[in-house]
């Protein structure tokens, strides 16, 4: 009897010891949320990231994907990241400045960057790292930057190749700080959403849209717009985000697993993007758009008009803030 007592406490040790193990491996879990449709860019660089860090991690963290927003608008996964739940979504740094990281959003000021190796030099910059700080003292933590998202053009009903071509032109804007940003360079901004501009061209409420080249063929703009300005006037860079107390959670070895995979995966995105975008293009034209391209001359007159806006009475930032980030890229 007492031998077989022995032998069935050999046998529950394994199982004792592997209870530990587990316990102490606990798998995470993340949820990741974007608005984009299955079978877009985004949704495709993010199965790639989900494969990558269940791969490397051998099933201690996973990650389960919600596109189409199922898992809430950007501003209610930033509260949920924020609450502690172990949830991420794609945002850029407007969200940020809202949170309280003021002046990190000058990166949306128009005409600020010439091309995305420009703002990946900001984004390695100390300027950029002691944002992040910020943000993570709020509760944020950047788990994968620089998805190139994209570069917004001009659209209009007559042909836009001088800054003063814009004087008067009715354009329609995003609800944002680009109204008087656009002010600043001639035209009469129009606040209304994406859904309503395309009648509202129609109509002839307004001349002009600026948006990447994927929304403007996707939206079927060029039936009411003939003239494609390639102003290249905002990069939008965006980046997934989780809350620090989640990030914290994870050991060290899941957490740089996750890290290294978020490059991975925005280097991914960058590729699918870089490819549709010049596709988009040939759309375009093919459906009877004058492309016109700026020389450097003549987008230096944009860019040195739009930077009035930094004087004007609703600007959010001082001029100096535009200068330091210039600086920082010019290096």
């Amino acid at each position: 009897m007492a031998i077989r007592k022995m032998f069935g406490l050999f046998l529950a040790l394994p199982l004792f010891c592997l209870a530990i193990q587990a316990g102490a491996g606990e798998r995470k879990v993340l949820s990741v949320g974007y608005d984009n449709n299955p079978g877009h860019p985004v949704d495709l660089a993010c199965q790639y990231w989900k494969k990558l860090v269940e791969e490397r991690s051998g099933g201690s963290l996973s990650l389960e994907l919600y596109p189409s927003t199922q898992l809430g608008k950007a501003l209610d996964v930033v509260e949920q990241c924020l609450a502690g739940d172990a949830t991420s979504v794609l945002t850029n740094t407007g969200y940020y400045a809202n949170l309280g990281v003021e002046g990190w959003d000058v990166t949306a000021a128009p005409f600020l960057f010439n091309s995305w190796d420009a703002f990946k030099i900001l984004t390695q910059s100390a300027w950029w790292a002691e944002n992040e700080r910020r943000l993570e003292e709020i509760g944020i933590k950047i788990i994968s930057n620089n998805w190139e998202y994209g570069v917004r053009h001009l659209l209009c009903k007559r042909p836009i190749r001088r800054a003063s071509d814009l004087d008067g032109v009715k354009i329609r804007v995003p609800a944002d700080n680009s109204v008087e940003a656009w002010k600043s360079l001639g035209c009469s901004p129009t606040p209304m959403s994406l859904a309503d501009a395309y009648m509202a061209m129609q109509q002839g409420t307004i001349d002009a849209i600026e948006n990447p080249l994927t929304v403007l063929s996707d939206g079927s703009f060029n039936e009411v717009a003939k003239y494609l300005t390639l102003t290249a006037h905002k990069h939008d860079m965006t980046q997934f985000i989780c809350g620090t107390a989640f990030f914290n959670s994870l050991t060290g070895e899941q957490r740089d697993i996750l890290l290294q995979t978020g490059r991975a995966a925005a280097e991914y995105f960058n590729q699918l993007a870089a490819e549709i975008e010049a596709s988009m293009l040939d759309k375009l034209k093919a459906g009877g758009v004058t492309v016109i391209t700026l020389t450097d001359a003549e987008k230096g007159e944009f860019q040195k008009k739009s930077s009035d806006y930094f004087d004007r009475p609703g600007s959010i930032w001082p001029r100096e803030m535009r200068e330091a980030v210039l600086k920082i890229i010019a290096k």
